[in-house]
C-alpha cells in the first residue's frame, strides 16, 4: 500500500531545475506517486530514500529560481505540514577561481561559528558598493543535520558516497537533460577549457568522487558576473560560492542549501553536471539522517516567525514572560514604542552573555517554537515568576536576528532601550560558593541601610565602612571570612559577563540595575562598593564596568572623562564580542563623538568593511601603510595608540593647521609618541594645540629646547602647562639650561622657577661653555646660579685650553670654587690673558701651612672644603698632608684628588689600598657561617659598622672605624705602608706575620678575589 498520509513525510528536497528533479526521482529507492501542489501547481513526487519518506519538489517554469522557490515552499508546507528537515539544491552556483571551492565541488551551506550557513545578499547593491551587501541570514539547520553531514565526510562516509555514486550514475544519466556523468568523473584534466598551469582541476576528486565542502553560501536573485568582484566578495565574507535559488526563501525556515559549483569564472565553460552531482549528494545525505533524531525535530510550520515592523520610528518588541514553573517556558510578544507615551510600557531590560552559539533550547512564543541559547534559557527560567507575568526586553528574542536591516536599526536604539527600561537585570549565571557568600553578605548590607544613603553619602563615604563593620561586629580584615569574601569577589567579577563589550552600553545607560545570579539578587550599587569595602583591587576591565553602574560611582569614574570612539576602542580592547563587528558597534551608543552618527550599525557590511569605515573615521581618510594589511578589528584596537601617533606625524609633516591637529587629537584620544613627533611638536602650534599634545601624551612629553621656545612665544599659560604636563628628562636638562641662558635672563628665571635644577648641573654645564657662549655663562654663573660648586683642576685646565674667556667669569663668581695650582699656571702660559688673570689671583692668595691643612683634614670633608674654598687660600698638597688625608678616610682623599689632582701623584696606589679594605670586609660576610671564630668575627663586624665614632682610637683596638683607615690598621701591626708600595707587597707582608696577630687584625677584611696564596693565609688564620 502506498503511504500518502502527510504525517509520514518529514523530509523535503527542493530542486528548482527540472533536470535535477528528474535525476532525484530516479535516485529514489521507491517512488510512490507524483502530483502537483494546489496553489502553485509545482510538480512533486512522494517516495522513499533509505529509511525516510521524502517529498521531491521541482520549480515553476518560466519563473526565476528565486521566485519559484518563494512560491513553492509555503504551498508545500501547507499540504505537508510535518516537514522537519529541508534541502534545497542551488542554482547557478559560482565560486571565485582562487577560492577554496573549485568547479565540480559540492558546497553544503552550514553555519561557521555564530554565522549562518546561508547568507542573503543584494547583488545589484554589491556591484555598486563593491562589497557584499547582506540583507539577511537564514536560521541554522536542525541540530541533527550537522552530524549527518559530518558522517558523509568521514572516511567511511566518503567510501559509501563513492559506491552510491557509482551505483546510480547510469540512472541519473538518463534524466531529461543530456549529461555525460562517466566522462565527468573520469575527465582528462589536461583538456580543461582555459586552464592555466597554476589553476586547480575543475573536479577535485576524492577517490573518484567530487569534493564536498562545508561552508557559507551566498544567495541573491540575480547572478554575479564580475570575476574580480566575485573574488573580493568571497574573500571579505568567507563565502565559498554564490547561487540564485534561495534568495527569496523565508529566513525563519532552516533549509540546507547544497550547491554543485558549475562555474569558477564567468568567462570559462560551465560544468553542467555539477548540480546533478549535488542532487545525488543530497539524496545520499538524506539517507544519513537518524530517524529517532528526525522525529524529535520541530515542524517547520511550528517555528516562530518575527512579524516585520516599520524601521522608520522607535518601535521595539517586548517579551511577556508568563508565570510558571514547568517547561517549556511560555511567552508572548508584542510591540511598543519608545517615544510614544500611548504605546509605552514598563519593562526590564536583560543584560547577559550569549555564551555558546548553539541555539538548542526551546521556548514557546505565541504558541510557536523559538530556539535560544542555554545562557538565555537559564536566565528566563530564573527570572520567571511563579504566577505573575514579567515584561522583558532581551536582544536575541526581541530582535529578528536574521533581518540585517532590523538588527542594525535596533542596535542603533540600544542606548534608548536600556535608558527607558525601569530596571536593567544583569544576569551572571551560576556562581561559586564564595561568590554566593559575597552576594548574601551584600544583600544583608542592603537590608541594613536605608535607600537614602545613596542620595546623601558620597561613593566612598566613611559611613559605608562603618555600616559594613557594624554588620560584622567590627573589622574583619585578614580573617578567614574576609578572605572568602575577597575570593567571592574575584570569582564574581571573573564571570564572562564582565568581558562582553555590549554590557558597557547596557550598564552605562541604565537608570537602575540589579545583579542576579544563581545565588540571588542585589542592587548593583552594592556590588560597585564591594572592592572598596573589602580593600581589594580587581581586574581593570571589571573595575571599569563597576565604575559605571548606576549610582555615585559613575560620577567619579572614567565615564566623566573623555569618551570618544578612539578612547573607548583602546580602553576596552580586551573586551569580547560574539560578532567582531560589535567591537565597534557596541561602543557607538556611549561614544561622545558619535552624536552625528558618523558610523552607524550596518550588519550588511563585513568585518573588513567595518574596519575600513572605522579607520577612515579615526584617521580622517588618511591611508596609513601600517594599516593596509589589517583584516580584523581586534588588532586595530591593540595597536591604536601607535597608529594614532603615525597619523599625527603625517599630519604634522604636511603642516596641517592647528585646528585640524586638534580635531585629530580629540578623535584619537591618547597617542604613542615617537621622536619625530617630539621634534615636530616644537613649531607654531598655538596654545590650544600644545595643550592637547601635552594632555594626549601616553607618557609625559619630554621638554626639549624647541618645545620650551614654542611655549615662551605663546606665553606664561603655555609655560605653566608645559611644565605641569611635560617632563624634564636628564638628557635634555643641560640643553634646556644652556638654551635658557642664551635666550636671556627671563628665560632662565622661568626655567629655574618651574623646574628643579640639581646643584651637580653647574659642573656638567661647564663642558657646554665656549667662547661663543660668554653671555650665557655670565647670565648663568654670575646671575641665576645660587648653588656653590667645585671646579676640578682638570676642568680648569680644559677651560684654559678651550674657552679662556670663561675662566674670568668663574674667577668673578661667588659660587664657583676654583683652585689655582702650579700645574694650572703652567697650562695657562699659552694664554697671556688667562695667565695674567690667574697669576693676579694667585698673588693675592695666602699660603696655608702644613699644620693648618692637617687640622682642616682632621675636621673631616666639609672642614677641608671650607678651607679650600676660602678666598685667598693657596693650598699645596705635601706627602704629610696626603698621609693625614688617607688616615682620615676615603672622602677626604677624594676632595684632594678633585681639587688639586696634579699635586697628588699616587692616585692609583691610594685607590688600591682602599679597595683592599672593602674586599676584605666582603669576604668575611661570605665566611662567617663556616668558621669556629664566627661569633668573634660577627662581634668585630658589628663594631666595624658603627661608623659614628669620630675620635681617634688606639692601634690595639679590636675593631676599625672610619676615622682610622686601612693604612693605620696595617701600620699598627708593624706593616710598612707607603704610597710607593704595591698592594701585593703589603698583602705578602701580612701573610708572613704571626697568626695570633692576624686574628686580631683580620676582623672583617679579606679580598673577595684573593689568589691561592691569600687563601692559604686565611686557612691558617681560621685553623686557630
Amino acid at each position: 500500500m502506498e503511504p500518502t498520509d502527510p504525517q509520514h513525510y518529514q523530509v523535503v528536497l527542493i530542486l528548482p531545475l527540472r533536470g535535477d528533479y528528474e535525476a532525484a526521482v530516479k535516485l529514489l529507492d521507491e517512488c510512490f506517486t507524483q502530483s502537483s501542489l494546489h496553489s502553485s501547481g509545482a510538480e512533486y513526487t512522494l517516495g522513499q530514500t533509505g529509511p525516510h519518506h521524502v517529498v521531491l519538489v521541482t520549480g515553476l517554469s518560466k519563473t526565476s529560481a528565486a521566485d519559484s522557490v518563494a512560491s513553492v515552499v509555503p504551498d508545500l508546507l501547507k499540504e505537508y505540514p510535518f516537514i522537519r528537515a529541508g534541502f534545497l539544491v542551488g542554482v547557478g552556483a559560482i565560486a571565485p577561481s582562487e577560492g577554496l571551492a573549485q568547479v565540480g565541488n559540492i558546497v553544503v551551506g552550514m553555519p561557521q561559528g555564530y554565522e549562518s550557513g546561508l547568507v542573503r545578499f543584494d547583488a545589484d547593491k554589491s556591484r555598486h558598493e563593491k562589497r557584499l551587501h547582506v540583507i539577511g541570514h537564514w536560521s541554522k539547520p536542525p541540530l541533527f543535520v550537522n552530524p549527518a553531514v559530518d558522517d558523509t565526510l568521514s572516511i567511511r562516509g566518503r567510501g559509501e558516497w563513492h559506491a552510491y555514486l557509482d551505483e546510480h550514475l547510469s540512472a541519473m544519466a538518463h534524466s531529461n537533460e543530456p549529461t555525460n556523468f562517466h566522462s565527468a568523473r573520469n575527465m582528462d584534466l589536461s583538456k580543461e577549457t582555459t586552464r592555466t598551469p597554476h589553476s586547480t582541476s575543475r573536479f577535485d576528486l576524492i577517490q573518484g568522487t567530487p569534493k564536498v565542502l562545508k561552508g557559507r553560501v551566498g544567495s541573491s536573485s540575480t547572478a554575479l558576473s564580475d570575476p574580480e568582484l566575485l573574488q573580493r566578495l568571497a574573500s571579505d565574507s568567507g563565502i565559498l560560492c554564490f547561487e540564485t535559488a534561495a534568495a527569496n526563501l523565508q529566513t525563519r525556515l532552516p533549509f540546507v542549501v547544497v550547491c554543485g559549483v558549475n562555474q569558477g569564472n564567468p568567462s570559462v565553460l560551465r560544468q553542467e553536471n555539477a548540480s546533478k552531482l549535488a542532487t545525488a549528494y543530497v539524496m545520499f545525505l538524506a539517507r544519513h539522517l537518524k530517524p529517532s533524531e528526525l522525529a524529535k525535530g520541530v515542524r517547520f510550520d511550528h517555528l516562530f516567525n518575527h512579524q516585520p515592523f516599520s524601521l522608520g520610528g522607535s518601535t521595539i518588541r517586548l517579551l511577556q514572560l508568563h508565570g510558571g514553573t514547568t517547561d517549556p517556558i511560555q511567552c508572548s510578544m508584542f510591540e511598543a514604542c519608545l517615544k510614544d507615551p500611548d504605546r509605552s510600557v514598563d519593562y526590564e531590560a536583560l543584560s547577559y552573555v550569549w555564551g555558546s552559539n548553539h541555539t538548542d533550547e526551546m521556548i514557546h512564543v505565541d504558541g510557536q517554537i523559538l530556539y535560544i541559547t542555554k545562557s538565555l534559557h537559564s536566565a528566563l527560567r530564573h527570572l520567571r515568576h511563579r504566577k505573575d507575568d514579567r515584561i522583558l526586553w532581551a536582544d536575541a528574542i526581541c530582535i529578528d536576528q536574521s533581518n540585517i536591516m532590523e538588527r542594525g536599526h535596533q542596535v542603533s536604539q540600544m542606548g534608548s532601550i536600556y535608558k527607558k527600561a525601569s530596571n536593567v537585570i544583569v544576569w551572571l549565571g551560576p556562581v561559586s560558593k564564595d561568590a554566593g557568600l559575597l552576594m548574601s553578605t551584600l544583600k544583608s548590607l542592603q537590608l541594613k541601610v536605608s535607600p537614602q544613603p545613596f542620595q546623601q553619602w558620597q561613593f566612598r563615604d566613611d559611613r559605608w565602612r562603618d555600616a559594613w563593620e557594624e554588620l560584622h561586629g567590627g573589622d574583619i580584615s585578614g580573617e578567614p571570612f574576609h578572605l572568602q569574601l575577597i575570593n567571592g569577589l574575584k570569582k564574581l567579577t571573573a564571570q564572562s559577563w564582565f568581558t562582553r563589550v555590549w554590557i558597557l552600553q547596557e550598564v552605562a545607560n541604565a537608570r537602575r540595575a540589579r545583579i542576579q545570579c544563581s545565588a540571588g539578587a542585589i542592587d548593583a550599587r552594592f556590588l560597585a562598593l564591594a572592592p572598596w569595602l573589602l580593600g581589594h583591587s580587581i581586574d581593570e576591565q571589571a573595575q571599569a564596568v563597576l565604575d559605571i553602574f548606576p549610582g555615585p560611582s559613575r560620577r567619579w569614574s572614567w565615564w566623566a572623562e573623555e569618551r570618544t570612539l578612539g578612547v573607548l576602542l583602546w580602553k576596552f580592547r580586551r573586551c569580547q564580542a560574539t560578532d567582531s563587528r560589535d567591537r565597534v558597534y557596541a561602543l557607538l551608543g556611549i561614544a561622545s563623538d558619535m552624536e552625528n552618527q558618523a558610523i552607524q550599525p550596518d550588519y550588511s557590511k563585513s568585518e573588513q568593511q567595518v574596519l575600513r569605515d572605522t579607520c577612515n573615521y579615526l584617521f580622517d581618510g588618511e591611508q596609513l601603510p601600517e594599516l593596509s594589511n589589517l583584516q580584523r578589528i581586534e588588532p586595530l584596537q591593540s595597536g591604536l595608540r601607535r597608529w594614532a601617533g603615525a597619523s599625527l606625524e603625517q599630519k604634522m609633516r604636511r603642516g596641517v593647521k592647528s585646528k585640524a591637529l586638534e580635531h585629530s587629537l580629540n578623535r584619537h584620544g591618547h597617542v604613542k609618541w615617537n621622536e619625530k613627533i617630539r621634534e615636530l611638536a616644537s613649531f607654531d602650534l598655538g596654545y590650544s594645540t600644545l595643550g592637547l599634545l601635552l594632555t594626549k601624551c601616553e607618557t609625559p612629553l619630554p621638554i626639549t629646547p624647541k618645545l620650551f621656545k614654542e611655549a615662551i612665544q605663546i606665553g606664561s599659560d603655555a609655560l605653566d602647562l608645559l611644565f605641569n604636563k611635560g617632563a624634564v628628562e636628564d638628557d635634555n636638562l643641560k640643553s634646556l639650561v644652556l638654551f635658557a641662558a642664551e635666550v636671556g635672563e627671563d628665560a632662565l628665571d622661568v626655567l629655574f622657577e618651574r623646574c628643579k635644577i640639581p646643584s651637580r648641573l653647574a659642573n656638567d654645564m661647564i663642558e657646554c661653555m665656549t667662547s661663543e657662549t660668554i653671555e650665557a655663562a655670565e647670565r648663568l654663573y654670575l646671575g641665576r646660579w645660587k648653588h656653590e660648586f667645585e671646579i676640578s683642576e682638570s676642568m680648569t685646565t680644559w677651560l684654559i685650553q678651550r674657552a679662556p674667556a670663561i675662566v674670568k667669569i668663574f674667577l668673578r663668581s661667588k659660587t664657583s670654587k676654583l683652585q689655582i695650582t702650579e700645574a694650572i699656571l703652567r697650562q695657562a702660559v699659552v694664554s697671556r690673558y688667562c695667565y695674567g688673570l690667574l697669576l693676579d689671583r694667585r698673588n693675592q692668595e695666602v699660603n696655608v701651612s702644613e699644620q693648618e691643612a692637617i687640622r682642616a683634614i682632621n675636621g673631616g670633608p666639609e672642614t677641608l672644603r671650607v678651607c679650600l674654598d676660602r678666598p685667598g687660600t693657596n693650598f699645596q698638597v705635601t706627602e704629610t698632608i696626603l698621609e693625614a688625608a688617607m688616615l682620615r678616610g676615603r672622602e677626604v682623599v677624594e676632595v684632594l684628588l678633585r681639587r688639586r689632582e696634579s699635586e697628588v701623584n699616587v692616585r692609583q696606589e691610594i685607590q688600591e689600598i682602599y679597595q683592599l679594605r672593602d674586599d676584605l670586609c666582603g669576604h668575611v660576610l661570605e665566611t662567617l657561617g663556616r668558621t669556629k671564630h664566627a661569633t668573634m668575627l660577627r662581634d668585630a663586624l658589628a663594631q666595624y659598622k658603627n661608623l659614628n665614632n669620630s675620635e681617634p682610637i688606639e692601634p690595639a683596638s679590636a675593631a676599625l672605624v672610619e676615622t682610622r683607615d686601612v693604612v693605620q690598621w696595617l701600620r699598627s701591626g708593624g706593616v710598612c705602608v707607603s704610597p710607593w708600595r704595591t698592594v701585593q707587597e703589603i698583602f705578602r707582608e701580612l701573610i708572613l706575620n704571626s697568626t695570633d696577630t692576624l686574628v686580631r687584625r683580620f676582623r672583617g677584611y679579606v679580598d673577595r678575589d684573593v689568589d691561592v696564596e691569600k687563601w692559604i693565609m686565611m686557612e691558617r688564620l681560621y685553623a686557630h
